[in-house]
């Protein structure tokens, strides 16, 4: 069966829908923009990002081929879909609707929307923007009836924008059952699996207080207490603890990615390279688009002068990554730890000269050079980003450089 050619625009909500319906064999899915820090993926298969130019390519080679094109556009607040340049050039325009979940992120909600932002205001305004562009998208599913019935009882969301495995699989029914063609088999299949899976967890706002639980009324059981329990221990470095719990952990959270990056980092510190190996090897399948998962992952083998092991992690990065502009961030980093500063300072320059929209871009490139004892071109960089940056970039600036006191030294006083 020809594929058809699905070309997303939108945020991460998206992007993780082109790697679902890519590795599922439902569609051939793009993504327009670049990834937001992480790279989307569903088995192992992440999301292939273009920037518009590249759009009309693809469309123009798939009509040569007469397979039937669709722009998945997201409704949101402002408008029903968004415009594109080859919006007239498509056979259809499906619309998934613009998701979010404040309430349980007062964080998120301070930074976004001030001081007024209550839990039970945002939860008032969550259901209200959902609904809101559930209908500007014409799907049949009721997303906010669901998140207004499930929500007190369970957690269905990992940010406010990063929506748990049961929503996901709403989220590609919905989209789905669109396309013109019967997948109801593999559909079925699909969301089976979803409903076991985390959805999107590259970045995390739990563990979500029980203070914050109780003002919304929300009681999410037991077992979301174990799982603040794991996150606490991890945060505190309570290590001991966790490789204590393990078999419990796994046992009730074993599609997590905080559960296998918990009991890695617990088995670097104090456990073996076997238990650590096999925690990594189960991180990265659930999240390989995680920064984190390889750093942390290399640091584990680097303790245990694991050679092999750093040569094995490195290729796996290559063969997920492909042409990702990440791979030269990953690369980076791994070049750093292993004292190979000029090939970091190529990788970092690189990742850098693809990244500009990232303060984080910075950093690795900017460490390679600290390594050559490049000072001076530090400085100019550095000197050069302070002198362009808005209020906001400079603040991602002085965020990103917070953990580095020889980066943070070389920005101007606050």
């Amino acid at each position: 069966m020809t594929l058809p050619l699905v070309i997303f625009d939108g945020n991460c909500q998206g992007q993780h829908l082109a790697a679902i319906l890519t590795a599922s064999k439902i569609a051939d899915c793009y993504a327009v923009g670049q990834d937001l820090g992480f790279l989307l993926s569903f088995l192992g298969v992440g999301c292939r990002y273009i920037d518009e130019s590249m759009a009309h390519n693809l469309i123009e080679e798939a009509r040569s081929q007469g397979r039937w094109v669709v722009q998945g556009t997201q409704s949101t607040p402002m408008s029903d879909q968004l415009m594109m340049s080859y919006s007239a050039l498509v056979d259809q325009v499906i619309r998934y609707p613009h998701l979010q979940f404040y309430a349980a992120s007062p964080s998120e909600a301070l930074s976004r929307f001030g001081p007024k932002a209550t839990p039970l205001r945002m939860l008032s305004m969550d259901l209200s923007i959902i609904e809101m562009c559930q209908k500007r998208s014409g799907t049949k599913v009721d997303f906010a009836g669901y998140i207004r019935s499930n929500a007190p009882q369970r957690s269905l969301f990992h940010t406010a924008l990063h929506p748990n495995g049961e929503i996901t699989a709403m989220m590609v029914r919905s989209f789905v059952q669109q396309l013109p063609g019967d997948y109801d088999y593999l559909l079925g299949y699909i969301e089976w699996y979803l409903r076991q899976s985390e959805g999107i967890n590259c970045l995390t706002y739990h563990p979500v207080s029980q203070s914050l639980l109780n003002e919304l009324g929300f009681d999410w059981g037991e077992s979301y207490d174990a799982y603040r329990s794991m996150l606490e221990a991890r945060r505190s470095g309570d290590w001991g603890a966790l490789i204590d719990r393990e078999a419990f952990y796994v046992s009730k959270f074993p599609n997590d990615t905080f559960t296998w990056m918990s009991l890695m980092q617990a088995h670097a510190a104090i456990g073996t390279l076997e238990n650590g190996k096999r925690c990594l090897s189960s991180l990265l399948d659930l999240s390989p688009g995680y920064l984190y998962a390889w750093t942390d992952g290399l640091g584990l083998l680097h303790k245990h002068n694991d050679q092999t092991g750093v040569l094995e992690l490195i290729q796996r990065a290559k063969d997920f990554f492909i042409d990702q502009r990440m791979l030269s961030q990953v690369m980076a980093y791994f070049c750093l730890s292993s004292g190979r500063y000029e090939e970091a300072e190529a990788h970092g320059r690189n990742y850098h000269s693809r990244t500009p929209d990232r303060a984080d871009a910075l950093v690795p490139w900017l460490k390679a050079l600290l390594a050559l004892g490049r000072t001076d071109e530090v400085k100019r960089v550095v000197d050069y980003e302070v002198s362009i940056a808005g209020v906001a970039r400079m603040a991602d600036i002085r965020a990103n450089f917070s953990g580095w006191p020889d980066l943070k030294a070389y920005l101007p006083a606050e």
